[in-house]
């Protein structure tokens, strides 16, 4: 039955298939149409956001529970300068430090920047939208050395303790400066983040990154020679619920 059906549809094509005198019709009415009318002019393809769509992300941790992800650190992952760390003294003082601020403001506190020398904050209209998150603490560490030094100096750091899928942006005081960061809590230990830094000085620094890290250990994001000198971006993000396991 099957080549019976095979034969009437291979001499219904041959019946039905165009000469050559017709495909050469058919080609130079198509060419004369395409000369005849202006191309469309294609708008520019809109910039990708930096900024995942908390669905996309489900997606991702749905697929990260179904699979078995192995991580494995890059050698500059395992030769990490200590200033990349988020040790677990800063890691308590950064806590210590949202439980006081909380304390004094009934509970409110969205997210909590510490900048070193600086603190921002950013506030809940009401201490029930901001109570029971989940927090996460991301560091990003800018780092410069001299042409033929060892040792990194810190030129830039930056801790924020944040609601998991929570996008926050922290005022800096240029101008033209900015963080931003948006972390979302993963199976296995991972946390997706996106960050984006823009910096003038004292070593200017401009980026966007989108990563997945392990808890605890960080990830060189950036590498670059400027004016002589080597800069370095490390981002490490850990939970606080750590301090109580």
């Amino acid at each position: 039955m099957s080549d019976r059906v095979d034969d009437l549809l291979a001499g219904w094509a041959a019946r039905h298939a165009p000469d050559e005198a017709r495909l050469d019709e058919l080609a130079r009415g198509v060419t004369g149409a395409l000369a005849s009318r202006p191309l469309a002019t294609l708008p520019a393809p809109a910039a990708p956001s930096p900024w995942r769509g908390r669905l996309l992300w489900a997606a991702c941790g749905a697929a990260l529970a179904l699979i078995a992800v192995a991580v494995r650190p890059g050698p500059a992952d395992r030769a990490a300068p200590a200033p990349a760390f988020l040790t677990d003294a800063r890691l308590r003082s950064c806590a210590g430090l949202l439980g006081s601020v909380e304390a004094a403001l009934g509970g409110r506190v969205r997210w909590l920047a510490d900048l070193g020398n600086d603190l921002r904050l950013d506030l809940a209209p009401a201490a029930a939208e901001a109570a029971g998150r989940d927090r996460l603490a991301v560091r990003i560490v800018v780092l410069s050395r001299g042409a033929g030094a060892r040792e990194w100096a810190t030129a830039w750091e930056g801790t924020v303790v944040t609601g998991s899928e929570e996008r926050i942006v922290v005022p800096l005081p240029g101008s033209d400066e900015r963080l931003s960061v948006w972390a979302c809590r993963l199976p296995d230990r991972l946390v997706a983040v996106d960050a984006r830094l823009e910096l003038a000085g004292p070593v200017p620094v401009s980026l966007t990154t989108s990563e997945v890290l392990e808890r605890s250990r960080p990830r060189s994001v950036l590498r670059m020679t400027t004016g002589g000198s080597e800069v370095a971006v490390w981002q490490v993000v850990r939970d606080l619920s750590e301090l109580s396991s």
